[in-house]
């Protein structure tokens, strides 16, 4: 089905009238409002947290990461330590982090 420019126009009118009023805080229609609010699961990110041997405190290493890509740099720091070339460490470790942005659970 073809459109006359009358036709396209006059939609694409709509169209922005729309967007304008729903940026205004017209309500957005229930199934499209339902469409668009799909649950997202949350993310669940590791941290890296090595045993600081003369504080004794956990002191967090790196930003948070996936469970595949914390678990590679949680072995390289292990055999780091293992070799003696980090003295003020005692082991690493990886604990799970919830982001602030997503709340508790």
């Amino acid at each position: 089905m073809s459109f006359t420019r009358r036709q396209k126009k006059r939609m694409y009118a709509e169209y922005l009238s729309n967007i304008e009023q729903e940026r205004n805080g017209r309500p957005i229609p229930g199934e499209i409002r339902e469409r668009m609010t799909k649950e997202k699961e949350p993310d669940m990110l590791w941290q890296i947290m090595v045993h600081d041997r003369d504080a004794n405190v956990l002191v967090p290493m790196g930003p948070m990461k996936s469970k595949d890509a914390v678990g590679i740099s949680v072995e390289a720091i292990n055999r780091q330590i293992a070799q003696g070339q980090r003295r003020d460490w005692t082991k690493a470790e990886a604990y799970p982090m919830t982001p602030i942005t997503q709340g508790a659970y």
